[in-house]
């Protein structure tokens, strides 16, 4: 029926503005080109005519590429499919494959001999000879590192599988550096045992990497992805701390090649330098936290001058409520006996002096009467008004359902004589203040039966509905209705969308009620049509 609209206005939504720039996600990106560094590398090792050329660039090729995949693998499920079981499961299954790979190969410097996958796929295959006994431990830990890494994260133990991922980042490192500074087949006493190919220690970090980024906001690595000074610090000096030593053995290493100092020196100038490098560090981190406790100072200060000045706000408001408040109760009370005073002349001349009163003076003392009685109602109403911010809400469990049937029966003599329909949904129980909810009702059901009072066959409706999780209770009418473009007058203090004349009332009652409904945490709004009705939601917070 007209005057009852369908649902509670949605909430507004706001649309979120396109980045003009899409960033680049470190996780699948890693995620790419350990799968594809994985994929590589066994094709090449299993085609006749490139195995002999991978493996001796990374020596046990089909290895590492199974590791890199498994691993690719692994970190795929964990970004996808994170907390399904199946998902889980093969993930699982994977990271102890890796772990089977770790084992083997661990085992060959052991018992002298190559177990590897590589070797016997090689072999099966009609593939030259096993080139050699491995010595190296270091591939066999870091692929148990590797394997143990998994395990850790799909456990979600994410700090652990971290410190695990930047062991292996650790011994790929001293790979690297080792055979960038000599010869990879030269060394003495334990290096030969503990270091690896250059290739192979490229595919570990790879690997390490992917497992950092796997959860890039959490443990260790969460402290380059925050929004805080920390944060700030470590993205400036990580890259410097990987960075300058880097430098500086390869400085040394072209140094004693070229025969610019020796071996003596180098050991004094070396750590000569890593101390100017950390004393610049230092000099560093000193400087931004500096700059960062400048700005929370200047934070701190520009916070305590906004309290300052809100407390001065808060000051000047409470003046003026209480100015509010002291007009508010001089027009109740000072101008109360002036009222009674007009409207007792008034009657005392209408019923002493009736006989001798022409029909235009006692209409105009009638009219002295009604305003004087509408002047009273006005100052009640604005007294009520003043007083809502200083009474204390007593909230508690109460049922609707029972104010309005309080309400209506309080009220049935005003609708005594009319066809009207009044229906009652379903009210579910709330938590407001008893005597606050029953003016509420009062004033809404008042005016849904003073506006619907020109209807023929008046209808009032009362009830409630859901809205995003909300209790939202209306009250509704099929009365005279108005202008929705007039609407945010509604609940100003004494503004009225309809002629005195049309129908009484003193433009205050809505704004009682909305000022009730905040001071519970809630909100009121209305849908209405000219002629057709309108219908009044609310909400307690």
């Amino acid at each position: 029926m007209p005057g009852f609209p369908a649902s509670v206005p949605p909430n507004r939504r706001v649309r979120a503005s396109r980045p003009d720039a899409v960033a680049i996600d470190p996780t699948r990106l890693l995620i790419v080109v350990v799968m594809a560094v994985g994929t590589l590398v066994v094709v090449a090792a299993l085609l006749p005519g490139s195995r002999d050329a991978v493996d001796r660039v990374l020596g046990r090729p089909v290895d590492m590429g199974a590791m890199l995949l498994l691993t690719g693998s692994v970190l795929f499920l964990d970004r996808r499919a994170r907390g399904r079981r199946g998902a889980m499961a093969a993930a699982t299954v994977m990271a102890l494959a890796v772990l089977g790979l770790g084992a083997l190969a661990l085992t060959g410097p052991v018992i002298g001999d190559d177990i590897s996958i590589g070797r016997y796929l090689i072999d099966l295959d009609g593939g030259r000879a096993f080139r050699g006994v491995p010595r190296s431990f270091a591939g066999g830990v870091s692929l148990l590192a590797v394997a143990a890494a998994l395990l850790a994260l799909i456990a979600e133990r994410v700090r652990a599988a971290q410190m695990l991922a930047l062991l292996v980042l650790v011994i790929a490192m001293v790979g690297l550096l080792h055979n960038a500074y000599y010869e990879e087949n030269q060394g003495i006493g334990i290096t030969p045992y503990v270091n690896m190919r250059s290739t192979s220690a490229a595919v570990f970090a790879i690997a390490a990497l992917g497992i950092l980024a796997a959860r890039q906001r959490q443990a260790i690595v969460g402290i380059l992805f925050g929004e805080n000074a920390g944060t700030e610090v470590a993205r400036r000096l990580v890259p410097i701390v990987i960075v300058v030593p880097l430098a500086l053995g390869w400085l040394r290493y072209i140094g004693q090649s070229f025969g610019l100092f020796d071996v003596a020196f180098a050991a004094a100038l070396f750590p000569v330098a890593n101390m100017t490098v950390m004393l610049a560090v230092i000099w560093r981190v000193s400087a931004i936290l500096n700059r960062v406790g400048q700005e929370r100072r200047q934070a701190r200060l520009a916070l305590e001058s906004g309290n300052a000045e809100l407390a001065r706000s808060a000051e000047e408001l409470r003046l003026a409520n209480a100015e509010l408040e002291a007009f508010a109760y001089t027009v109740a009370h000072d101008l109360r006996a002036p009222l009674r005073a007009i409207d007792g002349f008034s009657r005392v001349l209408m019923e002493d002096h009736a006989g001798t009163l022409e029909a235009e003076a006692a209409r105009l003392l009638g009219v002295v009467r009604r305003n004087t009685v509408r002047m009273g109602n006005l100052m009640d109403d604005l007294l009520a008004f003043s007083r809502l911010s200083r009474r204390p809400i007593n909230k508690r469990a109460v049922a609707p359902a029972a104010i309005v049937t309080r309400v209506l029966d309080d009220g049935a003599r005003e609708r005594e004589g009319r066809d009207l329909e009044i229906a009652i949904g379903d009210l579910p129980e709330c938590q407001a203040d008893f005597a606050l909810l029953t003016q509420v009702y009062a004033n809404l059901i008042g005016n849904a039966v003073k506006y619907s009072s020109k209807k023929a066959a008046a209808r009032i409706d009362i009830g409630s509905r859901q809205e995003a999780g909300k209790t939202v209770y209306f009250v509704a009418d099929n009365g005279a209705g108005f202008d929705m473009a007039h609407a945010a007058k509604l609940f100003g203090v004494f503004q009225r969308l309809h002629r005195a004349d049309e129908y009484d009332g003193t433009g205050v009652g809505l704004a009682i009620v909305q000022r009730i409904l905040h001071r519970h945490g809630g909100a009121i709004w209305a849908e209405a049509r000219v002629g057709e009705g309108a219908t009044f939601f609310f909400t307690l917070g």
